[in-house]
């Protein structure tokens, strides 16, 4: 397949609307798809890996209420829609509920739902159904046969054994051949639109007050105090959706809609902002491959982040992808090190703070200025950028998350967690 082509099937799959966490989605979708077969009393049974589990615990659900067993409750009543189930949700289930939790060691997105009669498998990916239908005779056997179907997601064909086919550089050279394309045009501003309606709901219904007391003075004070709005509300439990971008909608509202903003209310044309989206999405896409859909650090500080600073550095320097690189790089040697305890609504406060860290990135870079390969983590390029993070995350993916599950499950009556101890020791991946 020519890249080009490959790229846009990764853009299309990797940029999706999303009602509520993106994990919180997930098993939501899990557990409508599992119930509809069945019937009361519902037992419910959701063998979940570290960080879906992580992101899902405190996070709002859409309609009300917050954490897994409100998201359960709401998609027994749901369609199956993908990463919009939860918008589609008739009425919070109300009746019995026998519900228990299983954390599992595993690095890999994967959500195995069992009901009375009924089974549903997500993995690899937030919305990839894998299986519906009886449910398996163990968990080793539904372990397995996502092994046995092999069937990959698009972002797998740029990389091969966690390594990119071809550079960032190579990457940048086709953003605009792909900006150009009027569906994607199209696609930025329906993005742009979603999560605008999110952040201004976030300022009116002011659910927990982390952004309201924002200044908005100059166009990038408003950009950021727009992206604490729209995660704030999402996070809280907002009916609206926002956009995802590679498996996250806080990721997504922060490498997107700073950049509408600050590029509408300075003039910028409709073209150029299309084009400084695209380069940020494809940044934070190509991070997410060498970094997983899910990971110790703050997906939006570090890779929305990283795509934000990318996408504004290409529109400040004129459209200069030597500039978006070095601004990628700034971003990430300056922010990196922030790790995530979960999605919730006081995620608010770190994607502001990403958000003006961007800012101060990009500009460095659109004058020349980027840290120099030699210090810290930095590199050569982004590349090797990404793979010193990267070795830093499969080092400490372990301890971090399981220091978080054994926190976050003390506050949870229907965790179990004998499994999940059961696998102490090196730390384990849904493929071995």
């Amino acid at each position: 397949m020519e890249c080009e082509e490959c790229l846009s099937e990764i853009v299309s799959s990797e940029v999706i609307p999303s009602a509520g966490c993106t994990e919180v989605a997930s098993i939501a979708l899990g557990v409508a798809l599992a119930a509809s077969g069945s019937d009361e009393p519902y037992r419910v049974r959701i063998y979940v890996d570290e960080g879906t589990f992580k992101n899902a615990v405190s996070a709002g659900v859409p309609g009300g209420g917050s954490g897994i067993e409100e998201a359960v409750r709401r998609a027994i009543n749901s369609e199956p829609k993908g990463l919009q189930t939860l918008a589609f949700s008739r009425e919070r289930y109300r009746g019995p509920l026998d519900l228990v939790v299983y954390p599992l060691k595993m690095d890999d997105i994967f959500i195995y739902v069992t009901t009375n009669r009924e089974a549903s498998l997500i993995s690899s990916k937030h919305d990839k159904v894998a299986y519906v239908g009886p449910p398996f005779s163990s968990l080793r056997e539904a372990i397995d046969y996502t092994k046995q179907k092999g069937d990959g997601i698009p972002l797998e064909r740029l990389f091969q054994n966690g390594r990119p086919i071809i550079g960032f550089e190579e990457v940048l050279a086709y953003v605009e051949s792909l900006s150009s394309s009027r569906r994607f045009m199209e696609l930025v501003q329906e993005s742009s639109r979603i999560d605008m309606a999110l952040a201004e709901d976030g300022l009116r219904n002011k659910y927990r007050g982390y952004s309201g007391s924002l200044p908005e003075g100059s166009p990038r004070e408003r950009a950021i105090k727009l992206v604490s709005a729209a995660v704030e509300a999402r996070m809280s439990g907002s009916l609206l959706p926002a956009m995802a971008v590679a498996g996250s909608g806080n990721q997504g509202i922060t490498s997107t809609l700073p950049i509408y903003v600050y590029g509408k209310e300075m003039g910028y044309d409709d073209e150029t902002i299309s084009v400084s989206v695209m380069v940020s999405w494809l940044t934070t896409i190509y991070a997410t491959g060498y970094l997983g859909y899910i990971s110790p650090f703050c997906s939006a500080g570090l890779k929305g982040g990283a795509g934000l600073a990318a996408g504004l550095a290409y529109m400040l320097s004129g459209g200069d992808m030597s500039a978006a690189m070095r601004a990628a790089i700034n971003h990430i040697i300056s922010l990196g090190g922030v790790f995530c305890d979960g999605a919730k609504p006081s995620c608010s406060l770190k994607t502001s703070t990403g958000v003006e860290t961007a800012f101060r990135a990009a500009s460095l870079a659109a004058v020349g200025t980027t840290v120099l390969k030699n210090e810290g983590l930095s590199g050569r390029d982004l590349d090797e950028v990404l793979e010193n993070y990267r070795t830093i995350k499969d080092a400490s993916i372990g301890q971090i998350n399981e220091s978080l599950v054994r926190v976050f499950a003390r506050k949870l009556p229907y965790v179990d967690l004998s499994l999940y101890l059961a696998a102490s020791g090196p730390h384990r991946t849904a493929s071995g």
